[in-house]
């Protein structure tokens, strides 16, 4: 691993600043109140909401009673967990986080990831109006500064149509989403030859990585598949979600894509992820999650995202 020269870390770290500034006082001015979340998640809480994280991959540390926590995986966890259910149903909280999240990578060594993030909880109006609120402030943010970018949007209830119609066991099922969620082709085209699927539904699998690009091209593929009423709204959300996006960045850094899966469960609506050229990793990610409030049993309209700062500093910084 190469050192960095103390001017260079400097740098970065006055430019990270510069960056949440600016962030902060955009989000400020629209509204947003800054929330600092638990830096400990119970382990046992955390993996109800997402079944697919490893755990090794988890930093996991004994409270003083012998209670597994883990130290904070994911923001949007905690606020599910931690938030919502002190949350009064038909409010609106919208609010904004700069702090970090820790994973274990596969050698065992614990890796820090700064990340900025973005909530808007219930809804004045309605889930489209409040989709389009978060996405558009998404790409404001981004638009702060010079960097080069593409925004990826799926909607999740597109693929959850798709399982409910398979019909699979969970162990396949839990299989399929990993194959999907890193767009692999061999292995999708292997587990359908293992598994008894319909033709319809085997069809949309078949097509389902090239489902991507315009909604219209979208539509054109799916052209003599049968779609169930849930595939039709996912389409239509998102078609509604392009008429509120500006024409000129649709043309130039929105890619709509069916096949978009988060290893996160608890996505239920729009998904989006964004990319820069000298990242290796996703510089944004997001989406609606319309948690459950335990309390009252009721869900909780919530869309939000989140940016990886330390991706941002770097493609800031490459770009002068």
């Amino acid at each position: 691993m190469t050192t960095k020269s103390i001017e260079e870390t400097f740098n970065q770290q006055q430019t990270k600043l510069n960056i949440k500034r600016a962030f902060t006082d955009l989000l400020s001015d629209e509204g947003y109140l800054f929330y600092e979340p638990e830096t400990f998640e119970p382990y046992d809480a955390f993996i109800r909401v997402n079944e697919r994280i490893k755990p090794s991959s988890m930093v996991k540390v004994l409270d003083n009673t012998g209670h597994i926590l883990v130290l904070r995986p994911d923001v949007t966890t905690t606020i599910i967990n931690q938030l919502i259910p002190r949350f009064r149903n038909g409010g609106t909280i919208k609010l904004f986080y700069d702090t970090d999240i820790y994973a274990q990578s596969n050698g065992g060594v614990v890796e820090k990831m700064a990340q900025f993030g973005v909530e808007y909880l219930g809804s004045s109006t309605s889930t489209e109006a409040s989709d389009s609120e978060t996405v558009n402030l998404m790409l404001k943010l981004c638009d702060l500064f010079n960097v080069d970018y593409v925004v990826e949007i799926g909607n999740q209830k597109f693929l959850d149509a798709l399982f409910k119609q398979m019909a699979l066991p969970n162990e396949a099922l839990h299989e399929l989403k990993e194959i999907i969620t890193n767009k692999n082709v061999s292995l999708l085209s292997a587990f359908m030859s293992r598994h008894p699927i319909k033709v319809n539904d085997k069809k949309l699998l078949d097509m389902l990585f090239r489902l991507e690009g315009d909604i219209d091209d979208i539509e054109e593929k799916l052209t003599g598949i049968r779609l169930d009423n849930m595939m039709k709204e996912a389409l239509n959300e998102l078609r509604l979600l392009r008429s509120t996006i500006e024409t000129t960045t649709l043309k130039r850094k929105i890619i709509f894509d069916l096949s978009m899966l988060s290893k996160y469960d608890y996505y239920q609506g729009i998904t989006f992820q964004g990319f820069t050229p000298s990242a290796n990793r996703a510089l944004i990610k997001g989406g609606r999650y319309n948690p459950i409030n335990k309390t009252t049993n009721q869900r909780i309209p919530a869309i939000g995202f989140t940016i990886d700062m330390d991706a941002l500093v770097k493609a800031v910084n490459q770009n002068g």
